[in-house]
C-alpha cells in the first residue's frame, strides 16, 4: 500500500471513528445534531469518552478530527482570524502526544490526524482553497512539535522540532508544492542522551559519528525541477570538542554519507540555489538545497573519504522523491546521459538558473 492510499484509508477510518465518537466538543462549538457548528469559537476542547478513540473539534475557520487516541485523552483546537490554527492533544496522564501549528494557509481548514498502532502520525490538512498537504510522520520524537507554514512567496515549510531536546530537528522548505503534496519524514535513529547526542555507524563522517542520527525524507507532488531546502538542527550541547563551522549535512549514497551537492558554501544561511550546502551557525542548522531527497545526517566530513559523489542531476519527472541507495542517476551521482551533462554544464556556467524562492 503506497503512502497516498494509506493516507486515504486512515483518513476514512478517522472520519468513521469520529462519527461513532459523536460531537464530543459540542458545548464549546454549539454543534447541532447534523454536526454543523452553529456558533464557531476560537478555541474548542474535547475529551475522549468511555470506549471512544476519536474527537471532533470545530472552531472559527477550522475543523479537526483526531483519531487513535486513548480513553481520557484531550484535544484542543485554537484558531484566529487569519486562518491559522493550533491543534494540541494529551493522553489521559496529561502527557503531550500532538502539537501541530498551521500558518499561512487559506481559512477554512479541515485537519485530520490519526495515530496508528506504532503511534506514528498521519496528518492531512485541506485549506479553504482545496489544496491538501499530507504528513506521514514515522518514529518522530514523542515531544515533537510539527509546524506547516506557507508564505506570500508560495513557499511551503514543514518542520519537526523535538521540544525535549533529545532529537535533531527537521525543516523542509519548497516553493514547488502543487495542490496535493505529501511529506514523509522518518526518524531512523533514537538516542536517550539529552546532551552530546553522538550516534555511531555513519561512514563518510569522522569516526563514523553523526549528531543525532539520520532522517529519511520524501516529498510527492512537487512541480518539475523543484529545489528543496533540507535542514537538520542541532544544539550547543552537541558541540563539545567540535568546531561548529566544520559540520555539514550529507546524504546517504550506496552505504556512505556524501556531499548532497557540488557547492560547499561554508558558514552561511541557505542560499536558495540548487546544489549549495553549508552550515548556519547562528541557527544551529546544517542545510542543503537539493533536487533529490533521501536519508540525511549531520557530522564532520571525513577528510580521508576518497570519492565524494555529488548531486548534479535533476529529476526527469515532475516530483521530488526519496532516492534509493542503489540508484545511480538522480540519487546523488553525477549527471547521467547527454541531457544530464548538458543541464549540469549550463547550470554551472550560469546559463540555467535553478533557484528556490527565499523565505
Amino acid at each position: 500500500m503506497n503512502v497516498r492510499t494509506r493516507l486515504q484509508t486512515v483518513g476514512m477510518i478517522a472520519v468513521l471513528l469520529a462519527f461513532v465518537a459523536g460531537p464530543v466538543g459540542a458545548d464549546e462549538c454549539g454543534i447541532d445534531q447534523e454536526g454543523t457548528c452553529q456558533d464557531p469559537v476560537e478555541s474548542a476542547t474535547a475529551t475522549v469518552g468511555v470506549g471512544g478513540s476519536a474527537v471532533v473539534l470545530a472552531a472559527a475557520n477550522a475543523y479537526a478530527v483526531v483519531a487513535g487516541l486513548s480513553e481520557g485523552a484531550e484535544a484542543t483546537l485554537q484558531t484566529n482570524d487569519d486562518g491559522n490554527a493550533t491543534l494540541m492533544a494529551t493522553n489521559a496522564d496529561g502527557d503531550e502526544v500532538l502539537s501541530l501549528a498551521v500558518e499561512g494557509l487559506a481559512p477554512g481548514l479541515e485537519i485530520h490526524v490519526a495515530f496508528d498502532e506504532l503511534d506514528d502520525k498521519i496528518i492531512t490538512i485541506t485549506d479553504g482553497g482545496g489544496s491538501t498537504i499530507a504528513l506521514d510522520l514515522k518514529s518522530i520524537p514523542e515531544d515533537a512539535a510539527v509546524q506547516v507554514q506557507a508564505d506570500d512567496e508560495s513557499s511551503l515549510t514543514v518542520s519537526v522540532t523535538d521540544e525535549s531536546g533529545e532529537a535533531i530537528g527537521v525543516t523542509i522548505t519548497t516553493s514547488g508544492a502543487g495542490d496535493d503534496v505529501t511529506f514523509t519524514i522518518t526518524y531512523n535513529d533514537a538516542t536517550d542522551e539529552s546532551a552530546g547526542r553522538i550516534v555511531p555507524g555513519f561512514p563518510g563522517f569522522e569516526d563514523e559519528e553523526s549528531l543525532g542520527g539520520s532522517v529519511t525524507i520524501a516529498v510527492d507532488g512537487l512541480t518539475e525541477n523543484s529545489v528543496v531546502l533540507v535542514a537538520l538542527t542541532y544544539k550547543d550541547a552537541d558541540l563539545t570538542g567540535i568546531d561548529e563551522a566544520d559540520l555539514r549535512l550529507y546524504r546517504l549514497y550506496e552505504g556512505t554519507y556524501v556531499p548532497p551537492g557540488p557547492n560547499d558554501v561554508g558558514v552561511s544561511e541557505p542560499t536558495g540555489e540548487g546544489g549549495d550546502y553549508g552550515v548556519d551557525t547562528a541557527a544551529n542548522s546544517a542545510w542543503a538545497e537539493v533536487w533529490t531527497l533521501g536519508t540525511f545526517a549531520v557530522g564532520i566530513p571525513d577528510d580521508d573519504l576518497v570519492s565524494a559523489t555529488v548531486e548534479g542531476d535533476q529529476p526527469t519527472d515532475t516530483q521530488v522523491t526519496a532516492a534509493s541507495e542503489s540508484q545511480g542517476c538522480g540519487a546523488g551521482a553525477a549527471p547521467c546521459g547527454a541531457t544530464g551533462m548538458v543541464t549540469w554544464f549550463m547550470m554551472m556556467t550560469g546559463l540555467v538558473a535553478m533557484r528556490r524562492h527565499r523565505r
